[in-house]
């Protein structure tokens, strides 16, 4: 059930898995380069530990704005508030 224009498989209320897999996919693939120079010299393994951190705070961020519940469209009104002639 998508809409004309829009393709692809939908599975938390709606959202397109797309977005989160990119951050996910890339920052695995990066932990596995990081995760063999660490192995293959050791002495870097205080660096790969900042990097592996630092990976993970991009995939939380990244599956968090995911996750974020959008209760209704935000296009819908004026968030500003409105001004009636009276009022000016």
């Amino acid at each position: 059930m998508t809409s004309s224009g829009d393709t692809g498989f939908r599975v938390f209320r709606g959202r397109r898995l797309g977005p989160l897999i990119g951050p996910w996919l890339s920052s695995a693939i990066f932990a596995a380069i990081v995760y063999y120079v660490d192995y293959t010299i050791p002495a870097l393994h205080e660096v790969a530990a900042i990097i592996y951190w630092f990976l993970l705070a991009i995939v939380a961020v990244a599956t968090a704005r995911w996750l974020r519940v959008r209760s209704h469209d935000r296009r819908e009104k004026d968030r500003r508030g409105t001004r009636t002639k009276d009022e000016s």
